[in-house]
């Protein structure tokens, strides 16, 4: 009877083993998911909150942005009026484009700094605005460079021979603009 009770035993331990080596990886198992769980929860929340944050920020600088221009329109408007009221003449020959061109670049570069988060960004801006700006007065800064050319070191008189390319020609006249 000793003996049956003893390979009873000796099969439960058997038995007990085996479940064990099978309960207990499936234990830890079960404890590294609920950790990862926890740690996953965790993150979306933070992700949640960085994204609220985000939003948060983006709508505040929309806000300013909004105002700055309305700001900026409204000078310009007011700008505009006064000069209408105080010099008729001089406003009917002024053309609007060149006033709505510098509102329009200043929105531009208001726009520019509203969303640059970092210095760099705000020069890269600036250097793409300024190499803009040299491709589209190329001529004027040509012409410019060519009158300091031309008036050299001595300057020019009239009745001087001056050559440009292959045209020679007598200076007959020195004025900023021919059209007087």
């Amino acid at each position: 009877m000793l003996a049956g009770l003893r390979t009873q035993l000796d099969a439960l331990a058997g038995q007990f083993k085996q479940a064990s080596s099978i309960l207990i990886p499936l234990s830890r198992q079960t404890t590294l998911l609920t950790q990862y769980r926890h740690n996953l929860k965790n993150w979306h929340d933070a992700v949640k909150a960085q994204s609220r944050d985000a939003f948060r920020a983006l709508g505040v600088r929309i806000g300013i942005l909004l105002a700055i221009l309305a700001v900026v329109f409204a000078l310009a408007e007011a700008w505009h009026r006064t000069v209408l009221s105080t010099c008729r003449r001089a406003a009917a020959t002024s053309a609007p484009a060149a006033q709505e061109g510098r509102v329009m670049s200043l929105v531009v570069l208001i726009i520019g700094f509203t969303f640059a988060s970092e210095l760099s960004s705000i020069v890269t801006f600036a250097g793409l605005i300024t190499a803009g700006l040299a491709v589209s007065m190329q001529s004027v800064l040509v012409s410019i460079v060519g009158y300091f050319f031309l008036i050299g070191k001595y300057g020019l008189r009239i009745g001087d021979r001056v050559q440009i390319g292959e045209v020679n020609g007598e200076i007959i006249e020195l004025a900023w603009c021919a059209c007087t």
